[in-house]
């Protein structure tokens, strides 16, 4: 087994595919393994004890008795006295070696770099995160992940600082993570027990799951078997070997295969691999894509960076300000980098009528697709299942511009989306990676997800502008490959200009100002030299900036400038932010005809400001960047972006509407109504509005829809919220919809809610008068089956429709009119009580009144006078008052009693009634007051 394993070994090597994790415990036959050596030197010359502790615990103790400096210039000596040279077995693994070989130490002396050294072996040694940038493949990589006994205040030796490493969330961690979950590893010199191998072991473990690469472990010895097979169910096979002859046998296999080609395994992602030179060195505002990589520069080391992050763990968000090339990096840096490695890159953006899981099912497909993998399921686990058995590596899902996810995805509906996203990300069963791209001002919107997904923001990766040098190399380094060179004054110039006060340069102006430099100078007059005259003649720096836009929408004719600058202000929301929109949608809402609109777009387009895309559902159109939505914004006034956001909301509204039937809430409703004139509304837009204003007692019409609204009152009647059922059953009676009228009926019956049935038979009873009697046919039907709510509903019919009555079985009529006439007391008895007592008030007064004067004036004509005339009056007056207020109440309380609780004519004559009855009690009232009198 040791022979194939050698030959395979050396076969993967050659491949890049293997990193060594070399320890302390690699050394010559019969010595202890130097970590040992150096807790028991450091033990003895501080007299700590007791010896035979870890190297991290001992080192603590001597730190804290001694302080740090002392305890790093003991293990100085200490390595000198120890391991003055390396033994044969470093030097066999150092020949052993190919030129671009990757190896992992927790050995923090210099055996290792010696050995190297020793064979003439070029090697770039890193200690911390500042080694990164000059990691080369051309050289053997030896990653310390204690630090260096050379660079001591990177040395992790104690158990705190051990426990530091761990915690941290550093570039080189990701790194060694990333080997760790891409490579197969060989140990060699560790116990596995190592609490960085383990904690980085474990951690790869739960992100890979089964998909974790093999590793092999060699031993001077094996363990006990059940060890053994403890480590073979982690994927780790322990091998027995004597070391020096194992590294020596390696060498040779190296060799001999290095005098042969060593063909790869096929990669089915080979052309995303390298690009050929694209047209232009320079984008201006488009992003970067895979097939743009051969021209993108100055983010060499935020590429490697960001690709070990993103295969070391299961979720990445990349967030920077806008502009900074969050886009371009993915697409043009790390994605070749994963491809390489046999990891496809697939990414999408939100989309407002579309759920995150939809767009990257629909990605997924598309992929499939252009590999020429037939599609064996729609479900997205599927899909990634079927791309990873055809490339062998992992999926990376990118959700781009995810701050539209906040903008366009209604707030209640947040947290489900992303569920469903992260419960893909959480199925282990597939070898995926997330990476959320969106921009910094955003990332608060995330961190209010935290508690639902905890975690979520745990890994993140800043990418801020370009600073100056690495903006220099993205001038100059595309430039070369077409043979063009930059002034140095120009070049300093424009590094100058575009330089903030942060002394960084934001990547769109440096693209804009370099692609028109390049078109005026190499397309316009065939030169292959940039010079500070060109920019003078171009109007400098900063005034290239500012008319760029402008500079492009004059090119068109006059007629056609609003009509360019309307399509593009339908492509920026109302948050300022671009947004990706379908062709259908812009020419609905800037009135155009489709082939017109499409005509403006394409020459969008070829202008380079708008990006098309062709899916399933359509044809869509996305701004090329948002530096262009600033310069936008400000052609339009506050109507139009007004508008803008109602179209926002009808866009996220109707998928909700269709899927969901989920209607508008008020404001919204409210804020579209009042901007209808300058919307134009899709069919769906229409009956979502309508269905919306019906739910809310608004009705937008004056007279009954048309039959092409009948799907709305069928979903309305069927809605869960009983308000809207209730509003669109009255809606059907007061326009008499054919065929709802025929729902009515088991509505005013059937319906759970009160409310409801109520409402049903309030729109009975506005039913013209064949409608109405077919309808009271049913209840009366119910009725005699016993159904528990049809006589209620005859019972609420009859008191708000007379007319009904004529249409009830005659043994049922007295009964029902009974029970309406109880009802209407019941309700209206307050009032006739309060109406009663108004008119014995009047009649009191009116009463009292005149037979206190008469009185008075028949006493006075008989002399009497003084306090007799007075007590006289008073008596007449109260004796009047009496009389009044009967004569006043019993005609009112009889003619409210009529008007409230009677049908039809008598309710009609209740007034007359009311005064006849008040001019017989008058009379009455007078001939009781002249007989007393006389």
């Amino acid at each position: 087994m040791t022979t194939i394993l050698i030959d395979q070994l050396a076969t993967q090597l050659l491949q890049d595919n293997v990193v060594f994790v070399v320890g302390t415990g690699l050394h010559g036959q019969g010595r202890q393994a130097l970590d040992q050596q150096l807790a028991e030197y450091l033990a003895q010359t501080f007299a700590i004890g007791p010896p035979d502790r870890a190297l991290s615990l001992v080192a603590r103790d001597v730190e804290v008795q001694v302080g740090r400096a002392t305890l790093l210039a003991a293990l100085r000596d200490g390595l000198q006295t120890l391991m003055p040279r390396p033994d044969v077995v470093h030097q066999l693994l150092a020949e052993a070696l190919p030129p671009f070989a990757k190896v992992v130490t927790t050995r923090f002396d210099r055996a290792l770099e010696t050995a190297l050294e020793q064979f003439g072996k070029a090697y770039v040694r890193i200690r911390r995160d500042a080694d990164l940038p000059f990691f080369d493949e051309s050289r053997i990589a030896l990653i310390k992940l204690q630090g260096d006994i050379e660079d001591p205040e990177h040395l992790y030796i104690t158990e705190d600082d051990v426990r530091r490493f761990l915690r941290s969330m550093s570039a080189l961690h990701d790194v060694v993570r990333a080997y760790f979950a891409t490579k197969t590893l060989v140990f060699v010199g560790y116990n596995l027990e190592h609490p960085i191998v383990r904690d980085m072991f474990d951690q790869i473990e739960d992100l890979m799951g089964q998909f974790r690469r093999p590793a092999f472990a060699l031993v001077p010895r094996l363990p006990p078997e059940n060890e053994v097979a403890y480590w073979k169910r982690r994927n780790v096979t322990l091998i027995e070997t004597d070391l020096p002859d194992f590294f020596e046998r390696l060498a040779v296999a190296v060799e001999r295969l290095q005098q042969q080609t060593v063909e790869p395994p096929p990669n089915p992602l080979e052309n995303r691999i390298t690009s050929a030179r694209p047209e232009r060195p320079y984008k201006a505002l488009e992003s970067f894509t895979q097939s743009d990589a051969a021209i993108f520069a100055g983010r060499q080391e935020e590429s490697r960076r960001l690709t070990h992050r993103i295969l070391a763990r299961r979720h990445v968000v990349l967030y920077g300000g806008s502009g900074s090339g969050k886009t371009s990096l993915l697409q043009a840096g790390v994605a070749p980098r994963l491809a390489a490695m046999r990891a496809l890159l697939i990414s999408t953006t939100p989309v407002a009528s579309t759920s995150l899981l939809e767009r990257i099912q629909s990605a997924l497909r598309e992929e499939c697709q252009a590999l020429s993998l037939p599609v064996s399921g729609e479900e997205p686990a599927t899909l990634i299942r079927q791309l990873q058995h055809a490339l062998g590596g992992p999926l990376v899902l990118v959700i781009d511009q995810f701050e539209q996810f906040f903008v366009q995805t209604p707030l209640d509906e947040q947290p489900t989306q992303l569920g469903e996203v992260m419960a893909l990300l959480a199925d282990r069963s597939l070898d995926i990676r997330l990476v959320l791209v969106m921009r910094e001002e955003f990332i608060g919107r995330l961190d209010a997800l935290r508690e639902t997904f905890p975690g979520l923001l745990d890994v993140r990766f800043y990418l801020p502008p370009l600073a100056r040098e690495t903006a220099r190399a993205a001038l100059e380094d595309p430039a070369a490959l077409f043979g063009v060179t930059w002034e140095p004054p120009l070049l300093e110039r424009l590094l100058d200009d575009l330089t903030d006060e942060t002394g960084r340069v934001v990547p769109p102006h440096l693209q804009i100002v370099a692609d028109a430099l390049y078109r005026h100078v190499v397309e316009g007059e065939g030169r292959t030299t940039l010079t500070s005259e060109d920019l003078e003649w171009l109007g400098g720096t900063i005034a290239l900036l500012g008319r760029y836009l402008d500079d492009i929408i004059a090119t068109f004719p006059p007629p056609e400038q609003p009509r360019i600058r309307m399509v593009l202000g339908l492509l920026v929301g109302s948050s300022g932010l671009k947004t990706r929109v379908a062709l259908d949608e812009i020419a609905r809402s800037a009135d155009l005809d489709g082939d017109t609109a499409q005509h403006l777009l394409e020459q969008l387009v070829a202008q380079r400001l708008v990006r098309r895309y062709e899916t399933p559902s359509g044809i869509y159109y996305e701004l090329t960047h948002d530096y262009l939505a600033a310069n936008i914004a400000r052609w339009l006034g506050e109507a139009f972006w007004a508008a803008q956001k109602a179209r926002e909301i009808l866009r996220s509204a109707v998928r909700e509407w269709r899927e969901r039937g989920r209607l508008l809430p008020p404001d919204d409703l409210a804020l579209i109504e009042r901007h209808r004139s300058r919307l134009r509304l899709s069919a769906d837009e229409q009956a979502l509005c309508f269905a919306s204003a019906i739910a809310y007692g608004t009705s937008p019409m004056n007279e009954a829809p048309s039959s092409a609204f009948t799907p709305i009152f069928t979903r309305l009647l069927e809605y869960p919220e009983p308000f809207v059922r209730a509003r669109a059953a009255r809606a059907v009676g007061e326009w008499a919809l054919s065929p709802h009228v025929d729902t009515l009926p088991h509505l005013a019956i059937d319906d759970p809610d009160e409310t409801v049935r109520q409402a049903a038979v309030d729109a009975i009873a506005m039913l013209p008068l064949p409608l109405l009697r077919e309808a009271t046919s049913r209840l009366v039907s119910a009725w005699q089956t016993d159904h528990p709510h049809a006589p209620e509903a005859l019972y609420h019919l009859r008191d708000i429709q007379p007319q009904v009555e004529q249409f009830l079985p005659a043994k049922w009529r007295g009964q029902v009119r009974r029970v309406v006439w109880r009802r209407r007391w019941a309700r209206r008895r307050d009032f006739i009580a309060a109406q009663t007592l108004q008119g014995a008030r009047w009649g009191a007064l009116v009463g009292g009144g005149l037979v206190g004067m008469l009185t008075v004036m028949l006493m006075a004509e008989q002399s009497v006078r003084g306090g007799t005339l007075l007590a006289t009056g008073l008596v007449g007056m109260l004796v009047g008052g009496m009389l009044g207020a009967l004569a006043g109440a019993v005609p009112r309380f009889v003619g409210v009693l009529i008007r409230e609780l009677g049908d039809g004519a008598w309710a009609q004559r209740a007034q007359w009634i009311m005064l006849g009855l008040y001019g017989v009690a008058g009379l009455i009232a007078l001939w009781i007051v002249w007989l007393v009198l006389r």
